[in-house]
């Protein structure tokens, strides 16, 4: 027997439902068939059940932390990625034109990756690390 395409999400919006009364404020979806122009849509939130959508991919939200200072960050990776997937640390790396994008590695379960994963340093996105990055910035700049 075939598992539903959705069922890891519909567990855990079944967890979701037995300590919110909206679970699903935690998921987002966007259109991947039949978006003019064939492309994918944003992501966006959703405001009903999403489980029985077509043409539709569901996941859940960026989690978010509020520090003590009451700035809200993407919270960071708490679990290993598959091996191979790309992930992101909250330092820059120069490029060749004056610009940066933040350092990137694949995950290969060696020391490195352990290291971050528990120091709370990998982000699943740029966009994520870029975030922090400008955080430590800004509290550099307070010193």
């Amino acid at each position: 027997m075939t598992a539903h395409k959705h069922a890891a999400l519909i567990m855990e919006y079944a967890k979701l439902a037995q300590e919110h009364e909206r679970p699903w404020e935690f998921f987002e979806y966007r259109y991947n068939d039949g978006h003019p122009n064939n492309e994918v849509s944003a992501w966006m939130s959703i405001g009903m059940s999403p489980l029985d959508m077509d043409n539709v991919e569901v996941r859940l939200k960026q989690r978010t932390i509020t520090l003590p200072d009451g700035t809200v960050l993407p919270e960071p990776v708490r679990e290993a990625p598959e091996f191979t997937n790309v992930y992101y640390l909250p330092w820059p790396r120069s490029t060749s034109n004056d610009t940066y994008k933040m350092w990137w590695r694949s995950w290969n379960n060696d020391e490195y990756d352990e290291i971050y994963l528990s120091s709370g340093l990998i982000h699943l996105t740029e966009a994520n690390a870029r975030a922090w990055w400008n955080y430590f910035v800004r509290l550099a700049k307070k010193l």
